[in-house]
């Protein structure tokens, strides 16, 4: 991950509410009290490494499908690292 290489993936926070997309003060309390941790070093019970809405069945699926061919040349490998094994 990008965060990682620069050293940031611990000082990354997510934030999901529901309802519409204006800030409310919900929003500003939980931006304020990352900061707080972030640039002052306090500590917080707020959780902000947690997914949101985790429940909703998502709509379709991020994978792309691999062709035939890559699925051929994976079996290939694997039938050629079990033989290896034997």
């Amino acid at each position: 991950m990008v965060f990682d290489f620069l050293g940031a993936g611990e000082r990354m926070g997510l934030h999901y509410r529901r309802g519409k997309h204006a800030h409310t003060e919900e929003d500003w309390t939980v931006l304020l009290d990352f900061a707080d941790v972030q640039l002052m070093g306090k500590t917080n019970d707020v959780k902000l490494d947690v997914m949101g809405f985790a429940d909703q069945a998502k709509a379709f699926s991020w994978r792309r499908r691999r062709s035939r061919i890559e699925v051929e040349i994976r079996m290939t490998k694997l039938e050629s690292s079990n033989q290896a094994r034997m």
